[in-house]
């Protein structure tokens, strides 16, 4: 019989060490302990962990994690002895676990090489919904020159909040970049996801105009455990696309970035989406790595 139910007190730690199962023995437990402790001080959030047991057996364990937005994300589980049934389980679980929590939308990003983990996710509604291009730039190299007058732009703030929440959603509108997702979510849950994605910066974040009028929304946010920028968001309004706004809202925010804790600058961008990494080819960024996005989403 199998039971699966969110792991707390000591099932943490053994669901924790199923999940380092495939990490060599004798580098296990130092694993452990270092996942215990990011935990602990709240680096490391395993609140959504969930341990399956095959009677009274710990078996197996999947990793979820609910971010702002309503959206999560969610790994392949790790099981004992090849148990697809208990794998199954998890995944289903996993998916019934974060509904009920009023996540709408699921993510996964794995290698695209990895065809058990992503089968398993899709046969439990996890579907694959493109690849993701990950691309990145080094802040100390020189930019292209940007002859045109400089932009008009203004940083978000609890003033400015309802004209990016507006823009960001006239910017779905039509999109090049998932857009499968338009009206899964709404643009307050969009940003609130985005604003959690590393360290929020609020000057980084900048709404650009066009004669007085919001044409295109920008937003950066800080890793400096990766010494690095994340660009985590951009979006141009459909009256104002195919004029080059993007890359002139990239080279006005860009070049201002602050080096101290941070030497390169790196993005995700749906590989079907080739006008934009064609942008960015041209601005300098290299690819990184390509990942496939699997998701589930509740209307």
């Amino acid at each position: 019989m199998i039971t699966i139910r969110p792991a707390v007190g000591p099932d943490v730690e053994t669901a924790v060490r199923l999940l380092m199962q495939q990490v060599p023995v004798a580098d296990r437990q130092l694993r452990v302990a270092n996942a215990l402790a990011s935990a602990a001080h709240g680096e490391l959030i395993l609140d959504d962990l969930l341990i399956g047991y095959r009677s009274e057996e710990p078996v197996g364990a999947i990793l979820t994690v609910i971010q702002p937005g309503q959206t999560a994300s969610v790994w392949p589980p790790e099981v004992a002895n090849g148990d697809d049934e208990m794998a199954d389980a998890l995944v289903a679980a996993a998916v019934r676990h974060l509904e009920a929590a009023g996540v709408t939308i699921i993510q996964s990003i794995l290698e695209p090489e990895d065809l058990s983990g992503r089968k398993l996710l899709t046969r439990n509604g996890i579907v694959y919904l493109t690849d993701l291009l990950f691309m990145e730039r080094n802040l100390d190299h020189s930019w292209p020159q940007e002859t045109r007058p400089p932009l008009e732009s203004v940083v978000y703030s609890t003033g400015t909040h309802d004209r990016f929440v507006a823009l960001l959603e006239q910017s779905y509108r039509a999109t090049l970049d998932c857009p499968e997702l338009d009206g899964i979510r709404t643009a307050e849950q969009a940003l609130a996801s985005h604003r959690a994605a590393g360290r929020f910066a609020a000057e980084t974040w900048r709404l650009y105009c066009i004669d007085n009028v919001d044409a295109g929304v920008l937003l950066l946010s800080e890793h400096p455990d990766q010494r690095a920028w994340e660009l985590v968001y951009m979006g141009v309004g459909p009256s104002y696309r195919g004029q080059g706004l993007g890359w002139r809202m990239l080279l006005d925010a860009l070049p201002k970035l602050p080096r101290s804790d941070a030497d390169t600058v790196f993005l995700a961008v749906d590989s079907r989406n080739r006008y934009a990494s064609a942008t960015y080819e041209r601005l300098g960024f290299s690819a990184l790595a390509t990942r496939a996005l699997h998701l589930h989403m509740r209307p």
